[in-house]
């Protein structure tokens, strides 16, 4: 890849990244904020993701919940996502894999079947019940004590900077979770 093609990559993931938070103000009162920016984050303008899923990990509750998924295979271009929110908040209610991540709800990290495990141990379990080839994830902390954990299929995405990617899931920490 040429440097110019680099840095023009770079600055396209840095101004999709850079309108997340005005895009997410304007989704004030909505429920499913976090799958919105789920679908902004792995489109091909921002990190190109094939398949991703979005869990909190609240160890006060010891609770693991699935809050949010996206798998491209099953997105059609939503050119109005942000502009009609209520056509995409009904799509993704009866979006199978979608369904599929928000279904998965474990003990958290502290307390799986009585052992101290992280959920790294059974990210690989995860990994399978979502059919994901190449298992990538991100951990990272949000408010109240939780972790947030984005996992991801690797195969295919375009992650140039692992820095940005990580700075780029925190915007997960500003959705309501319901």
């Amino acid at each position: 890849m040429k440097n110019t093609e680099i840095l023009s990559r770079d600055a396209q993931v840095l101004r999709s990244l850079s309108t997340i938070p005005e895009k997410i103000l304007r989704l004030h009162g909505t429920e499913n904020v976090s799958e919105f920016i789920l679908y902004e984050l792995c489109h091909e303008n921002c990190f190109n993701m094939p398949k991703a899923a979005f869990f909190i990990d609240n160890p006060d509750f010891k609770c693991f919940k699935g809050i949010a998924g996206y798998n491209k295979k099953e997105h059609p271009e939503y050119h109005s996502l942000w502009d009609e929110p209520e056509n995409f908040t009904q799509f993704m209610q009866n979006n199978a894999f979608n369904q599929k991540v928000r279904a998965i709800q474990q003990g958290n990290a502290d307390q799986v079947d009585g052992k101290h495990k992280n959920p790294e141990d059974y990210l690989q379990d995860i990994a399978h019940q979502l059919d994901v080839r190449d298992l990538g994830f991100h951990r990272f902390p949000l408010k109240h004590g939780n972790q947030g954990l984005f996992v991801y299929d690797k195969h295919e995405s375009q992650i140039e900077d692992m820095e940005v990617f990580a700075r780029g899931t925190c915007f997960l920490g500003f959705c309501p979770v319901f």
